[in-house]
């Protein structure tokens, strides 16, 4: 087939990107039906959902199994010493005594009450093992009691303190006030890229730059590559590929490549991005938000520096078997007759030539790259990286203030209390993209209930993500209401003792990758993961450990989303791209490997790449 696409017919399709993911998860149902071997376990392979949900159900048990740890105030937060309210009570009484006492003189409470919680609590202490003094008993006195109340620090016990079922729902429930911000902004994201998508302005981006590239395609393949992984490296881009697969899979098998060619460009771009994560809110927000002391900003200089490693690799990788296939068509990993069919497919696919970029669209593309640029610059630790410079407003005005987020006489952007750059976290990047999707409907205005239906639709297709995002953060709450938390930490860094930085971290990246088979998504596999190895690896080698721990989270979890058929998102794009998850492994799998060898020495340098 030669390289020329002159017969390329191109119209638009005038559809929403819901429109077009209610296409093809239609398709997909139908796949269902169709399917059989591997193709049809893989599609019965269940949910993120569910697969957290007994992830939570083995927290459960397990709670019945290994002992908590806690702090002894934190434990007994009811205790008040009762020599100071209880009549007959004094510092050589017993517990035995005590409770004999407090639960037979009701009346003889000297202030005129009672502190009914008192004998149960009392009670409660009984077979307690106190880290550094011993087991209490009932012969255990209160002035034994008061002391080790008193002691400092506070000391540790271990007990058991199970969960049941009911604890379970709880634990979703907690999840999502815990993870409240990050949803917010997970579905004011969500109503951004709606917004942006239903102007079309994408789509149009996208086909003018293919259209432009006529009889030189090779060169624009690198090019896409590049602008999907920036998509996933921000934004975590995966389902917001879909769009896109009408576009250039047809345009690229009219110009002499295959189908893979184009599902590769889309699929590798995104999930290299996915590896190389600098801002991606699904992955870098949910595991820095779960670990104290360390937020998105903290490696994001180092995290750029790889992303242009991956990707100058990975645009190498699909460009060279793009130019292998369209010189010899007969390379192609797809059949000949399956080819065939592609090329029928993409004669009769619809994309409008005749519309052009309008300034409008231009408008709407300028902002929506701005506004990510934007993300980037006011999240960045500037404070951490100019010398002399302090994240709290300097006394005076020097030429670097504004980078700390000092404006003159206020610290912040006049009017507002917004912090400049440096300061910005979940809810000033809110603001920005509710701001942003303002501007970009008052641009393409369709009225204010367009807007409003728009931006809501978008919010609710990103509503499963918030609810795994709490959902996961289920599995740290059961665990810490439980103590094992702490139980495991403690266990799992004695283990570690021996280890130093770099062996810690490399564990941690082999643990990710064989977590990442089994909760492909990656916002539930931070929520659940990250509170319990972030606390790990801060215990091993302080914040920068835990930095490289999260960076070995998004490599692992990035490359899995690269070939599991777990993820669902991977198996509509196959549908889309009329390629058969088989083909595309053929040509996936040794990138794949290669990403999963080069994120060892990645994450080796992550222990001291202090930017």
């Amino acid at each position: 087939m030669s390289g020329d696409n002159s017969n390329v017919k191109i119209v638009n399709k005038k559809t929403s990107l819901k429109e077009r993911r209610a296409d093809i998860k239609q398709k997909r149902k139908q796949t269902k039906k169709d399917s059989k071997g591997f193709m049809s376990f893989a599609t019965k392979i269940p949910s993120s959902f569910t697969i957290l949900f007994f992830v939570l159900l083995i927290v459960m048990i397990l709670t019945w199994a290994i002992p908590g740890e806690f702090y002894f105030n934190d434990l007994f937060t009811g205790y008040s010493d009762p020599i100071n309210s209880m009549a007959g009570i004094s510092g050589s009484t017993t517990i035995d005594q005590a409770v004999k006492i407090i639960s037979s003189s009701p009346g003889t409470n000297i202030e005129g009450y009672v502190d009914y919680t008192m004998a149960s609590t009392l009670q409660s202490m009984i077979g307690i093992d106190v880290e550094g003094w011993g087991t209490i008993t009932g012969s255990t006195t209160i002035s034994e009691i008061n002391t080790i109340w008193n002691m400092d620090p506070n000391p540790i016990v271990i007990t058991h303190n199970p969960q049941g079922l009911l604890n379970v729902f709880y634990s979703i429930a907690y999840g999502f006030a815990d993870a409240l911000p990050i949803i917010l902004y997970v579905l004011v994201l969500g109503g951004f890229l709606e917004i942006v998508m239903d102007t079309g302005a994408m789509e149009k981006g996208a086909s003018a730059l293919l259209k432009k590239s006529k009889g030189k395609e090779i060169f624009i393949i690198p090019l896409l590559f590049t602008l999907f992984s920036l998509g996933g490296t921000t934004f975590g881009m995966q389902e917001e590929t879909i769009g896109f697969f009408i576009i250039v899979v047809p345009i690229l098998i009219m110009a002499g490549f295959d189908a893979v060619t184009g599902m590769i460009v889309i699929v590798l771009g995104s999930t290299t991005g996915m590896v190389a994560s600098t801002v991606n809110p699904f992955s870098i927000g949910v595991a820095t938000d779960a670990i104290d002391g360390i937020g998105i900003g903290n490696g994001i200089g180092f995290r750029w520096v790889y992303w242009v490693v991956f990707t100058t690799m990975g645009a190498i990788y699909v460009t060279r078997y793009a130019r292998r296939v369209q010189k010899t068509p007969e390379l192609s990993v797809i059949s000949e007759k399956d080819r065939d069919k592609n090329s029928v497919w993409a004669n009769s696919v619809v994309i409008d030539s005749s519309e052009k970029l309008t300034s409008k669209d231009k408008s709407t593309l300028a902002i929506f790259v701005i506004t990510f640029l934007a993300m980037i610059f006011f999240i960045m630790p500037w404070y951490e990286w100019v010398p002399a410079m302090s994240k709290v407003p300097q006394v005076g005005w020097h030429w670097y203030s504004w980078l700390a987020g000092a404006t003159p006489g206020t610290g912040d952007f006049p009017y507002t209390g917004i912090g400049g750059p440096g300061s910005w976290y979940f809810m000033e990047i809110i603001v920005l993209f509710i701001v942003s999707s303002v501007i970009i409907s008052a641009i393409n205005w369709k009225g204010e209930k367009h807007f409003f239906d728009t931006f809501i639709s978008g919010a609710q297709s990103m509503l499963s993500v918030g609810f795994i995002i709490a959902v996961s953060r289920g599995v740290p709450m059961l665990m810490s209401w439980s103590g094992i938390d702490s139980f495991i930490i403690d266990s799992l860094s004695s283990a570690a003792s021996g280890l130093n930085e770099l062996g810690f971290v490399i564990i941690a990246y082999f643990i990710f990758i064989l977590l990442s088979l089994v909760i492909p998504s990656t916002s539930g596999l931070a929520g659940a993961t990250m509170p319990l190895m972030g606390s790990t690896a801060i215990s091993v080698g302080g914040t920068q450990t835990a930095v490289a721990t999260v960076n070995s989270y998004t490599i692992a979890s990035g490359a899995i989303n690269m070939i599991t058929p777990a993820q669902g998102v991977l198996m509509a794009q196959t549908e889309a791209s009329q390629v058969k998850y088989t083909d595309y492994l053929k040509v996936t799998m040794p990138y794949f490997a290669t990403v999963i060898v080069m994120g060892i020495p990645v994450v080796l340098l992550s222990t001291i790449a202090t930017f």
